[in-house]
């Protein structure tokens, strides 16, 4: 148990730090995949920054419209109507890279800013690359929400949600060795 921890907690030291996000000066699209705090207001604002012509948020709610995700004040209004797509089909990140994957198809893009969580994008950058190998894909991850608090190891929320990513992580590795 005590080796499984502190490989675990190795694992929270390997994620992409908010200091390691060095973004070409511009690419095709950005992608984010919805779920996580702060992964859309992030992706909206590369795309103000003018980084892609065009964004897409996989693993929308169904019920969800352009018109809420403006009443939270994520960009504006212009910008959602010619620029931003919503995927309304994924539950679950394999099925946000094939939302993905057919949506970066459909548009013929080639270069692709990944936004999510720091601790979801090596598991999402996996799976993306194994499901669409021809896309350059570059990692934007969003430091999460309990990564504020330093003394992290005695915080359960972070040790449950690493854990859990941890060993989602392993899981996805072995099934893409064995497809």
């Amino acid at each position: 148990m005590i080796v499984l921890i502190v490989d675990i907690m190795k694992y929270r030291n390997t994620l992409i730090d908010e200091g390691d996000k060095i973004l070409p000066a511009s690419v095709d699209a950005i992608v984010v995949f919805s779920g996580g705090s702060n992964r859309i207001e992030n992706a909206v604002e590369l795309l103000e920054k003018k980084l892609a012509k065009k964004l897409f948020i996989s693993g929308v709610n169904p019920k969800t419209t352009k018109n809420d995700i403006l009443i939270k004040d994520i960009g504006n209004e212009k910008l959602f109507k010619c620029c931003i797509d919503l995927g309304k089909n994924a539950i679950n990140t394999f099925e946000n890279a094939i939302e993905t994957a057919e949506w970066i198809d459909k548009n013929k893009f080639d270069s692709v800013i990944l936004v999510t969580s720091n601790y979801h994008i090596k598991r999402s950058l996996i799976i993306l690359k194994k499901i669409n190998p021809n896309a350059n894909f570059i990692p934007y991850p969003i430091k999460s929400t309990f990564d504020k608090d330093q003394q992290y190891i005695r915080s359960f929320d972070m040790l449950k949600v690493l854990s859990g990513e941890y060993f989602k992580l392993l899981y996805t590795r072995l099934r893409i060795m064995w497809l």
